[in-house]
């Protein structure tokens, strides 16, 4: 059992869809904010309150969307890669390579993102995809 919140695994719960009111924002315009904030502030400077301001939404409307701020923290890393941005295949080699230079300019552009993604627990649908295409440039060597 969790005694803490350290040892809770956070699950991102489904995108709001289906019948009722139209969701007025995106998971994605939610993580860009909150990213945004990261990239000039730093992490701490992160907020539920803040993130709310900067799409111009009240704070308590911003629950309907993340649960708390490691649900946020979890959007922040899974919006932060763009997994769709690589081609489907790939010599293996160029494709590692590719990945370990797109890997280092992440960490320079998001001095943040090392830290909070090594602490996810398990990674987002966009990350998972992201991994999932990475494997297949591996997939057939025998490894």
């Amino acid at each position: 059992m969790p005694n803490d919140d350290r040892d809770t695994v956070i699950w991102m719960r489904p995108e709001i869809t289906g019948r009722g009111r139209q969701p007025a924002y995106s998971r994605e315009r939610i993580a860009q904010a909150a990213i945004t904030i990261a990239d000039a502030e730093g992490l701490d400077a992160v907020s539920m309150r803040r993130v709310a301001a900067e799409i111009g939404a009240g704070t308590m409307s911003l629950y309907r969307y993340v649960r708390n701020k490691d649900e946020l923290h979890q959007l922040m890393v899974d919006f932060g890669i763009d997994p769709e941005d690589m081609p489907d295949t790939m010599e293996w080699s160029k494709a590692l390579r590719e990945i370990a230079v797109r890997s280092r300019e992440l960490a320079h552009c998001h001095p943040w993102y090392p830290a909070l993604a090594a602490g996810m627990a398990f990674p987002g649908p966009r990350a998972l995809f992201g991994f999932e295409r990475m494997m297949s440039y591996l997939d057939g060597l025998g490894l």
